[in-house]
């Protein structure tokens, strides 16, 4: 029952980014976007987690076609030794372009991309990724 002033133009879209059982049971109920981070590709984990929202919105009562997903994509993220770790794309214009197809093939609406340390020469892939993805 919080007050915005002024008040906006529009209604104000709830994102709940959660994974747990009490908090996908609130997400479900009261969101208009569920999200889930970090991710590189789709995978086993985002499938398992997805399933449990699905799961939640159905206890619900709801089902989860009517909330939004959005996905956190990590970027240029290295492991310890060096080479781009498991859960990011390589900080790569090509890379970062299959896989927002690869996000989108999935359904998800919305992307996240988690670059650190942001950069400006990083920025410039990254747009050039989003640029190629929507050709």
């Amino acid at each position: 029952d919080a007050t915005l002033l002024p008040p906006p133009e529009r209604a104000v879209p709830v994102l709940v980014a959660a994974e747990r059982p009490k908090m996908l049971g609130l997400a479900a109920q009261h969101a208009d976007i569920w999200q889930t981070a970090w991710y590189g590709l789709p995978g086993a984990e985002f499938s398992r987690k997805r399933a449990a929202f699905v799961a939640a919105c159905g206890e619900r009562g709801g089902s989860s076609p009517a909330v939004g997903v959005a996905v956190g994509v990590s970027v240029g993220e290295l492991d310890d030794d060096g080479r781009v770790a498991d859960r990011s794309i390589a900080l790569d214009a090509a890379a970062i372009a299959e896989a927002l197809a690869a996000w989108s093939a999935q359904e998800v609406d919305h992307v996240q991309l988690g670059v650190f340390p942001l950069t400006r020469p990083r920025l410039d892939i990254v747009l050039d990724a989003i640029d190629r993805s929507r050709r």
